[in-house]
């Protein structure tokens, strides 16, 4: 027969207490992926499109033209060097638009990348 003496019970206490915040702290972290690599330029906006979901919930990009030509200064000016831009720097828009997303106190699901997102300015 074992008996737990009081040292015991208290470790066991700390585990349960730690188990229990790192499930809540999992269960609170937003995990945004990228699965649909479709994305669409916008021309009456200037921007590109492209979506993340957290779970089943879709969440809207917005990448402003300013930005790619930040991030890729020697683009054309058109629809299609937008989009190559666009996919020339996808993990970095991703990453960015993971920060944004994970940032946001608001739970919107629409976002807006600028250039000032990227520190590029």
């Amino acid at each position: 027969m074992h008996f737990l003496i009081k040292d015991d019970v208290f470790a066991l206490q700390k585990i349960i207490e730690i188990k229990r915040n790192s499930t809540k702290m999992e269960d609170a972290v937003m995990r945004l992926n990228f699965p649909n690599q479709s994305r669409s330029f916008d021309d009456s906006k200037s921007r590109v499109c492209f979506w993340g979901y957290d779970k089943t919930i879709e969440v809207s990009f917005y990448v402003e033209t300013d930005a790619l030509k930040k991030l890729c200064p020697k683009l054309s000016e058109a629809e299609a060097g937008y989009l190559q831009a666009f996919d020339s720097k996808r993990k970095k828009i991703e990453k960015v638009a993971s920060n944004i997303y994970e940032n946001n106190k608001q739970g919107a699901f629409s976002y807006i990348i600028s250039a000032k997102d990227f520190n590029v300015l």
